[in-house]
Formats: C-alpha cells, structure tokens, sequence
C-alpha cells in the first residue's frame, strides 16, 4: 500500500499528481501528517498540514502544522493561512459536525485557479470503524455544492468503499 491507503480504484498516482507544479498545498485532517511528509519531499511546494489535534512535526523549512478547527475557524484566520493551489481533504469529512461549513471554510482557503480533492468513504462501505456513518454520493454532491457555490466538480469517482471529487 501506498502514502494513500485503502485506495481500491488505482487512484493514488492521480491524486498526487495534482501535487505537481503547484506551490501551496494543504491536507486538512492531516492526522499523523503522512501525506504532509510525502508531499514536502515529492514536491518543491510549500505544505501545510492543519488539524484539531496537529502533532506533526516539521520535515524541512517548506512544510508547517497548524492546530485548527477547520468548523470553528474564523475568516481571519483562514485567509491568514489560505490561498492554498491544492487542497486534499482525505476521509475527514464525515468526522465533521456540520459538513458544509466545513467545506465552505476550506473552498475559502483556495487560490482563485486552486483545486480541492474531496475523498471520503461512501454510504455502506466496510471499513475498521463500523460504528460510524458515511454518506451517500448524492450527499457530496449536496454538501459541495452549497458549500462552494463558485467552484465546479471538474473530475468525480467513485468506487464500492470510496467517493473522490475533484472541485475547482
């Protein structure tokens, strides 16, 4: 398995393809900052890896950790820390309270021409958590689309376990 795992339609070299040739790239719900440390070493880009509980530790003088509630997070303090090229928001969404505002928070913190890869595991997928619920693929649809009404999904797919949309 790779930076990526649980990925079952072959997509972990597409979505860090993304990665290539922007400058400012984010993974919010970073956790251990694992994609943050492939990121700062795959790439020339400026990385930041914002979480609730942010216990990375720096890789090299291009990539930072920030404590943040991406739900709670006043405008101040992400246009302070936006104007992000690429953003990865991995298999968060559905630990969030209030899904669209956390979308509406992180879609403010892109550049005007900056892409957001959304994943998440679909309604019904069997994962190491039972206990917790996912959501149907019509809700991502929902929920972006309110969420960042200026911006398109531009690429989405998905397979029996996983949802990705890639939103510009």
């Amino acid at each position: 398995m790779g930076i990526l795992d649980d990925m079952d339609y072959g997509m972990e070299e597409r979505l860090l393809s993304y990665a290539r040739g922007a400058r400012r790239i984010a993974d919010v719900g970073c956790g251990s900052g694992e994609l943050v440390e492939h990121l700062c070493r795959a790439t020339d880009a400026e990385v930041t890896g914002i979480d609730l509980y942010a216990a990375g530790r720096p890789f090299s003088r291009r990539c930072r950790f920030v404590s943040l509630d991406i739900e709670r997070a006043d405008s101040g303090t992400l246009a302070s820390i936006g104007g992000f090229d690429l953003i990865y928001f991995l298999r968060s969404l559905h630990h969030m309270r209030s899904p669209v505002r956390a979308l509406t928070h992180i879609c403010s913190m892109l550049s005007p021409a900056g892409r957001l890869i959304l994943m998440d595991w679909k309604h019904g997928a069997q994962t190491d958590a039972p206990w917790e619920s996912y959501f149907h693929v019509r809700e991502f649809r929902d929920f972006l689309r309110r969420a960042c009404p200026h911006h398109q999904i531009v690429e989405e797919f998905t397979s029996e376990r996983l949802y990705t949309a890639v939103v510009r």
